[in-house]
């Protein structure tokens, strides 16, 4: 190893290396999800795609990878680039989503696009234009590239854990706190209406919490184990170690 990667060389150990390659297999892991969640944008329907594009990501990653280890001989991982894909998404799939149309065909012409720019990247990289390029842009664009793409990655985290929801007047907007102290929900509905059933701790005891309201426009609320006023839902048990609900109809 020392021989064919000139470890000393380089002012560095096999120790330092491995902790090295661990970590950035940690730092940029969340690929494999993001990836295929923005190139199908969470639409239904679309599942096989998304399996298809998340081999496709651990492939792309994994021959990169090997390829600047065992050919280029430099500690660089390669994966697929995030930003791109979203851009893929919209400008391609999103528009045959809304017409109604084959979202196949949005992946056919997207991908026909990506191999001609792929063509055309090979080419300046061969000619070594693409060296000249990057030294024109300016330092500023340099790092505001990948600053822009870290909040775009953490603004899409943010969207998968809830914090930040949709919104009709602003497009998102952050999560609605709740004051009591949640441990489960479960949506119920019934002639009334559609209530959100919640578990709340209350001392040794679970009490069940009904948010919604009924059509004369009261608010129904019940301890565990009475029925409600419609006399179709009727309260449940709550499981000590599961945390589920159960019991409900």
């Amino acid at each position: 190893m020392e021989n064919f990667f000139k470890l000393k060389e380089h002012g560095t150990t096999v120790k330092t290396e491995i902790i090295a390659g661990l970590t950035t297999f940690f730092a940029m892991a969340y690929i494999i999800f993001v990836n295929p969640n923005q190139v199908t944008g969470f639409t239904e329907g679309l599942g096989q795609i998304w399996n298809a594009v998340y081999v496709a990501s651990i492939l792309a990653a994994t021959i990169g990878t090997l390829l600047m280890a065992l050919y280029a001989k430099m500690p660089f991982a390669q994966a697929c680039g995030m930003g791109l894909n979203s851009f893929f998404f919209v400008s391609f799939i999103l528009p045959q989503v809304i017409s109604g149309g084959d979202a196949v065909q949005g992946y056919q012409a997207g991908l026909v696009i990506i191999l001609i720019s792929g063509i055309i990247f090979l080419v300046l990289s061969l000619t070594g234009a693409r060296q000249y390029i990057a030294k024109a842009m300016p330092e500023c664009l340099k790092k505001a590239i990948p600053a822009g793409i870290g909040l775009f990655i953490a603004f899409i985290g943010l969207q998968n854990c809830g914090l930040v929801v949709k919104d009709s007047s602003t497009g998102v907007t952050a999560t609605a706190w709740k004051a009591t102290n949640n441990v489960d929900a479960q949506e119920i509905t019934t002639q009334n209406g559609t209530f959100t059933a919640y578990v709340v701790p209350d001392n040794a005891n679970y009490k069940i919490t009904i948010e919604g309201t009924y059509s004369d426009g009261t608010v129904p609320k019940t301890a565990l184990g009475q029925n409600y006023p419609d006399g179709q839902i009727k309260g449940g048990t709550k499981s000590a170690t599961s945390g589920a609900i159960t019991g409900y109809r």
